[in-house]
């Protein structure tokens, strides 16, 4: 069975002693989005419909929906609080890591880069760099669970990392490399003290199993951090109408889709794999879209047997995915996905 990695991610912060919120509350902000969205438009459409009432009704009706939009309004601004406090503890997190792997990843690559030119032979590296490797693969599961939850907490809060160059440049994209030949091997240097268990050593368990997996990397430019001020620019959030899930989700990886408008903000639509996200004209869709092209019930997404399923509901102006219109396509990332004649969707699976 795989293995859910949002789950797992989580389970690795939590040793780390971070404790974030769980999916009820993800999915209560998703639907104070959709909430505020919906009366933004009743808003819009009792302003411009007020010459049919009079005007005793229509102060009436517009306060109202003021009301509720302030209402749900402080609400969803206390959450999107939450969530941006729990991303500025997994930065500071992340940094303290980096810090403590950059000295180990140094010394790492010192000893690699020994080997390759000669002074030590394999089992000797190998002897040497041991407990470092086990250590940078320990560090880096937890460095890719803060990256994770750091790319999904910047989907929900609809933030744009910046395009920044890392203030140092680590030298360690760790992969294999050539071991020196047999004659280098015979002349090279190996440090007394290691002789004599050398050769037992480059048999035990952990030394095989490096030796299987000498395409260990570790990047450091994927977790070198600028200050949280310079990593990431905020967008308004305003008129984001979602459903949710934690991206695939296929039996876990967490699965959206990605509303593009012209001159509007990119708006995301978590997908949950215990529930399709419906596409329509109807105001009970996950996602509500009031435009003539588009049938009441249009469209649905939905998680299946480990794949992300679109389906056209038998829509009067069709589906397409990739330019191509059709009745049920399992979906990849990135394709695009256009509903009747206007409204494209991007798919994505981080």
């Amino acid at each position: 069975m795989s293995t859910n990695p949002f789950k797992k991610a989580t389970e690795v912060l939590a040793k780390l002693g971070i404790t974030l919120s769980d999916e009820g509350f993800i999915k209560r902000l998703h639907e104070l989005r959709s909430q505020k969205n919906q009366l933004s438009s009743y808003l819009t459409k009792a302003e411009r419909y007020k010459s049919k009432v009079s005007p005793i009704t229509y102060e009436k009706v517009k306060n109202d929906y003021q009301k509720r939009l302030q209402e749900i309004a402080a609400e969803h601004e206390e959450k999107e609080k939450k969530l941006k406090d729990e991303m500025d503890l997994m930065l500071r997190k992340r940094d303290e890591l980096v810090e403590i792997v950059k000295p180990v990843a140094f010394e790492y690559e010192e000893l690699k880069f020994r080997c390759m030119v000669g002074e030590y032979t394999k089992a000797a590296f190998l002897s040497l760099a041991s407990d470092k490797i086990n250590f940078l693969k320990d560090q880096k599961e937890k460095l890719q669970a803060l990256s994770d939850k750091l790319a999904f907490y910047r989907l929900i809060l609809n933030l744009q990392q910046e395009v920044t160059e890392p203030v140092e440049t680590l030298p360690l994209e760790l992969e294999d490399f050539e071991i020196p030949s047999e004659e280098a091997k015979e002349s090279s240097f190996q440090p007394a003290e290691e002789e004599a268990g050398v050769a037992q050593k480059a048999v035990s368990p952990t030394s095989s199993e490096l030796l299987e997996e000498e395409e260990f990397e570790f990047n450091f430019s994927a977790t070198q951090r600028m200050s949280s001020e310079n990593e990431f620019s905020e967008t308004e959030l305003t008129d984001v109408e979602e459903d949710i899930d934690l991206e695939q989700m296929v039996e876990s990886e967490q699965a959206f889709v990605i509303l593009k408008e012209e001159g509007q903000e990119d708006k995301p639509f978590m997908i949950l794999p215990e529930e399709s996200l419906t596409i329509g004209r109807a105001k009970d869709n996950t996602l509500r879209i009031d435009q003539d092209s588009i049938s009441r019930y249009h469209a649905k997404i939905s998680f299946e047997n480990g794949q992300v399923i679109i389906r056209d509901l038998g829509s009067a102006n069709g589906t397409f995915v990739n330019g191509k219109k059709i009745k049920e396509y399992a979906l990849s990332d990135n394709d695009v996905i256009l509903i009747g004649e206007k409204v494209k969707l991007i798919f994505k699976k981080l």
